[in-house]
């Protein structure tokens, strides 16, 4: 008797290792990632953005995937065209400001080399209400968009 309990314990082991193991997703760190370039999930997610250049960002589910619900996050580069530029800045009071990057985040993936960054809670908040937490911000010198953001 004591050796078939022993089996089935070894066995129920085995099997909850294996599913554990199953349920294991790798985390990329953010400076191993390299930068996506697809249009479509920008455009997609944050409407107001739908004719933009290109843009570079990364993301990376938080969580593990087999709990329910997980949420996400994005950084990245959005560079605008011209005319969105020029609404944008004719439709907000921009506050200049020092922007520090997250390791792996670089502004100079856009290839502008001087970036003049500016914030405007109102336009982050309508962007990012009520599906996101994070902050838009504007390089008001080139059209560029820095986002930071997560899912909620």
């Amino acid at each position: 008797m004591k050796v078939s309990r022993l089996i089935c314990i070894i066995i129920t082991i085995i099997l909850a290792s294996s599913f554990s193991m199953s349920c294991y997703r790798k985390v990329t760190h953010i400076t191993e990632m390299d930068y996506r370039e697809d249009v479509e999930p920008i455009t997609k997610r944050f409407p107001i953005f739908e004719k933009i250049e290109k843009c570079y960002w990364k993301a990376e589910i938080i969580g593990e995937l087999n709990f329910g619900l997980s949420s996400y996050w994005m950084k990245g580069f959005i560079v605008l065209t011209e005319k969105t530029k020029n609404e944008l800045l004719n439709s907000y009071v921009w506050e200049q400001i020092e922007l520090l990057f997250t390791e792996g985040i670089d502004p100079n993936i856009t290839e502008f080399n001087n970036c003049d960054w500016a914030y405007n809670k109102d336009f982050s908040d309508e962007i990012t209400r009520p599906f996101f937490i994070g902050d838009f911000y504007l390089d008001v010198s080139n059209g560029v968009i820095y986002f930071d953001l997560e899912s909620m």
